[in-house]
């Protein structure tokens, strides 16, 4: 698998359960979809070749009716199940965006000073010049 392909993976481990959710309401929407187009194409095929009326389609009907019905259902549990996923996944990328920001803050406040400290006088060398005054990093 390619770098980035685990990189990504390894940035949803918070979403893997509404990953797999999504998953299982995909395949099942898909096999929902499959039994209503089964239904459809036997009532178009008794209607227009056994010549039925609808009352001897109707139980065919009220069938694709409850398929629709489930699929819708079943598709919006997969936009929800997304959705949240989503969310997670985007929260967690901006929490780590913000604190890299943080980081890269500190050094660039960090940097000028450090310059400032290694030209003053009373410099020692060895003496950890990263140390903000107080013991602090920023």
């Amino acid at each position: 698998m390619p770098q980035m392909k685990k990189e990504l993976f390894q940035q949803i481990k918070h979403a893997r359960g509404a990953l797999a959710l999504t998953i299982l309401f995909g395949v099942l929407a898909a096999i929902v979809m499959i039994a209503q187009m089964a239904f459809l194409s036997r009532i178009v095929s008794l209607v227009y070749m056994a010549h039925q009326d609808l009352a001897q389609v109707s139980s065919l009907l009220l069938l694709l009716l409850g398929t629709i019905v489930v699929h819708a259902g079943i598709v919006w549990g997969r936009e929800v199940t997304a959705l949240q996923g989503a969310i997670r996944v985007k929260s967690e990328l901006r929490e780590r965006l913000f604190a890299r920001l943080l980081h890269l803050d500190c050094w660039i406040y960090l940097a000028p000073r450090l310059d400032q400290r290694r030209s003053a006088p009373g410099h020692r060398p060895g003496h950890s010049a990263l140390d903000a005054p107080g013991g602090q990093l920023c």
